[in-house]
């Protein structure tokens, strides 16, 4: 249509040399985000050459309330691992006897090291002789492994409050 060849040609510019061009020149930012940003670098970089030190920021923490709340969440719980109830020492009850018999490679020495990390919070590394935990203020329970051994066994039963019986799954009971 002839109404469309108009409307493109009126709008058609014609080209201007390089020597009649003339643009707006570059105006710098007096304000907003990315001059303060601008300014801050640049007070920072003034600051670090003049002291002759790093900038303090690089090295500080993000969060000073956080750090301070960890440090201190940290030492509890290595608080928490030393603690030790106090025990009365005047008029103390005997301890509980807990002997734990079983035949060799049921668990007897895996059950008292569990038993032991249940109320100490320490790992025994392995079980020698009797080993005596405080439980509470006026608990103690003394946990003796039997070997496997008839006499054993009968001299244990003779001190013991609680005998603890393990057994190997794999054999069943026979």
């Amino acid at each position: 249509p002839s109404w469309h060849r108009q409307t493109r040609t009126a709008h058609r510019r014609q080209p201007i040399m390089a020597d009649e061009q003339t643009n707006a020149r570059h105006k710098p930012k007096k304000e907003g985000l990315a001059k303060t940003t601008q300014r801050r670098a640049a007070d920072a970089r003034a600051g670090a050459k003049a002291s002759g030190k790093h900038t303090t920021k690089a090295f500080g923490v993000a969060n000073l309330g956080r750090s301070k709340r960890s440090v201190q969440r940290n030492a509890d719980r290595g608080h928490r691992k030393e603690f030790v109830p106090a025990a009365r020492r005047d008029g103390q009850a005997a301890p509980v006897v807990v002997v734990v018999c079983g035949p060799a490679g049921s668990g007897k020495s895996t059950l008292i090291r569990s038993l032991v990390k249940l109320h100490t919070r320490h790992a025994l590394p392995e079980v020698k002789g009797p080993v005596t935990v405080v439980s509470g203020k006026d608990k103690r329970l003394t946990f003796i492994e039997c070997p496997d051994d008839a006499c054993a066994m009968i001299d244990l039963a003779k001190v013991a409050d609680l005998v603890l019986l393990t057994v190997d799954a794999a054999f069943g009971f026979e």
